[in-house]
């Protein structure tokens, strides 16, 4: 099967023909790991995104995949070695979309952390972790933090701790399982609403209705397990089963600001606490810019476009100067921002609960209760594992053990994380042949990997009419995208799978007009449908650059904050 935008066709046909092992409902980070397990293992997967994938809290989250430091800092030991070395096995299996990124810890007097404290805590780190040699903590002192971090405030300073997290482009890394998952075989489809769901005699859900966004023609998707993977939406897909599981969903809203190198020069990562409340901040380098977070906050607004707020800003900014006073940060430096929201479910019987990785309705509908960038992988093995459990015993049927522990993401065929740059270096020569500059085919190679060659055949092939005026590398991008990722908006392009609206806005203003000719000509939109897609497309830059004041967001408290950070404690899956 295939990702090509105009190939839905065939996909509503298989869903016709086929009656899956299991049906997921959600294209986020949990609904996509868990899809390549299961079809790695052998069975029959259908997977179904309301909107497009990563759409909600999987493009909109810090971007980072936490090694664990955080759990050492209340004492969960388990969980540090846990999450350190799931971290170096995802990082293996798609290093063109996580990044090593040094991370600096600086040391203030007053602050709340102690030079001793952090330096034999990042080597407990260290052996906890299983980190690699050249990835381990190193202490600095006043002089040499000053050296990496020149606009650091000096007042108090102790030095710093230095150590290694991975960056991830949240949004693509989703991506490029749900395209490795339908290269073994699962039929993944965004833009594929579940209204309703159809039941058997016994009154157990058998198979979902989907409505096709781009026609509104309904379809049936059968399955023998069908599995809500909704995160923040978790409850309207209940809500359409008629079943309540007696919890409850409490929305935490997670506020992000950019900023241009030029203003907010930053060569390695920070992470620092905040005067205010002595909580933590990131503040992050990546593709000529810097964003900042997270301001976070319990969250009732609108759960599909949330909005960072003139709080937000106010916090991350004063957050900002108190600890880069040089730098004097003001509101009209941001280039762009973002908010995401994570569910935290809560037992409304007794908030003591504790709370299964599954719950299964009375109907049979099956619900996965947490979810995170960081451990997806094993969230996704243990989910899959219940469920393969459920078909032995339902219909006598055996599947593989777990497969992704190596198993390289789309594009990830790279020879693993040693050999990337080497990878990439031999593909600038193939890049060049096919009419791009050098350092635009290094950059297809680092962002697509080895899938870079299928960009490199559409620059190759282009020709200025089939081009309709847009840049060779705006092209190719899009033109990749409607080939081998479904995108079907300009949004999809701009936002999630370029990421461009977050780091590079201006070039999202520069090609707004153009890729949404392109794109109106290759589907053949009706003016209405231009101008919905246009006003979407406005929007998202609109919220990019405008603050809003929610008075629906209110203070998150230490106790939440705890419940937000906290694993499942019976299966203490991260």
């Amino acid at each position: 099967m295939s990702l090509a935008s105009l190939y839905r066709r065939e996909i509503f046909q298989s869903f016709k023909k086929n009656h899956y092992d299991l049906v997921i409902i959600g294209g986020g980070i949990t609904g996509a790991g868990i899809a390549l397990d299961a079809v790695s293992r052998g069975m029959k997967v259908a997977l179904l995104e309301k909107r497009d994938f990563a759409f909600g809290a999987s493009s909109r989250s810090t971007k980072m995949i936490h090694g664990g430091l955080r759990y050492l800092q209340k004492f969960q030991l388990k969980n540090v070695t846990r999450t350190g070395k799931e971290r170096a096995m995802v990082y293996e299996n798609a290093p063109h979309v996580i990044h090593r990124e040094r991370m600096i810890l600086p040391i203030h007097k007053g602050g709340s952390l102690g030079r001793f404290t952090t330096s034999i805590g990042l080597k407990f780190y260290d052996y906890l972790a299983d980190v690699k040699s050249d990835e381990r903590r190193k202490m600095l002192s006043v002089k040499e933090t000053l050296a990496k971090v020149p606009a650091l405030k000096k007042e108090g300073l102790r030095g710093a701790g230095e150590y290694v997290e991975y960056r991830a482009d949240d949004a693509r890394m989703t991506l490029e399982m749900i395209k490795k998952a339908v290269e073994l075989g699962a039929d993944c489809l965004n833009y594929s609403e579940v209204i309703g769901f159809n039941q058997d005699n016994q009154g157990f859900v058998e198979a979902a209705v989907i409505r096709d966004s781009a026609t509104n023609n309904m379809h049936i998707v059968e399955g023998t397990v069908i599995l809500n993977a909704a995160g923040g939406w978790r409850f309207e897909v209940s809500d359409l089963a008629q079943e309540t599981d007696g919890h409850s969903l409490m929305l935490i809203k997670g506020a992000h600001l950019v900023f241009d190198q030029a203003q907010f020069p930053l060569q390695d990562a920070l992470y620092f606490d905040t005067g205010e409340d002595k909580k933590m901040v990131f503040a992050v380098p990546r593709d000529g810019k810097t964003y900042v977070g997270v301001s976070s906050a319990v969250y009732e607004g609108d759960p599909i476009y949330p909005t960072v707020s003139i709080t937000d800003q106010h916090y991350l900014i004063s957050a900002i100067n108190e600890m880069f006073p040089k730098l004097n940060i003001t509101a009209e430096m941001i280039e762009s921002s973002w908010a995401g929201i994570s569910p935290v479910v809560k037992d409304k019987s007794s908030s003591k609960a504790k709370k299964p990785l599954l719950e299964t309705a009375k109907n049979g509908l099956i619900s996965v209760t947490t979810g995170k960038l960081t451990g997806y992988r094993e969230l996704a093995q243990a989910v899959v594992d219940e469920i393969a459990s459920h078909l032995k015993t339902k219909k006598n049927q055996e599947f593989a053990q777990c497969q992704t522990m190596m198993l390289p993401f789309s594009g990830g065929d790279v020879g693993g994380s040693e050999a990337f740059e080497s990878f990439i270096e031999a593909s600038i020569e193939r890049g060049v042949a096919a009419n791009l500059a050098p350092e635009e085919a290094r950059e297809l190679a680092r962002i697509y990997g080895s899938n870079v060659d299928l960009l490199f055949e559409i620059a190759a092939k282009a020709s200025p009419d089939e081009m309709l005026g847009l840049p060779l590398m705006v092209y190719v991008r899009l033109m990749y995208g409607l080939l081998y990722e479904s995108v079907m908006t300009p949004s999809d392009f701009f936002v999630r799978r370029t990421s461009a609206l977050y780091f590079n806005i201006q070039w999202v203003k520069a090609h707004q007009v153009a890729v949404v000719r392109f794109m109106a000509r290759y589907f053949s939109w009706t003016v209405d449908q231009v101008k919905q897609y246009n006003t979407a497309l406005e929007q998202a830059l609109y919220h990019a650059t405008h603050a809003v004041e929610d008075e629906r967001v209110v203070k998150l408290t230490q106790k939440t904050e705890a419940l937000i950070e906290a694993p499942s404690k019976n299966n203490e899956v991260l």
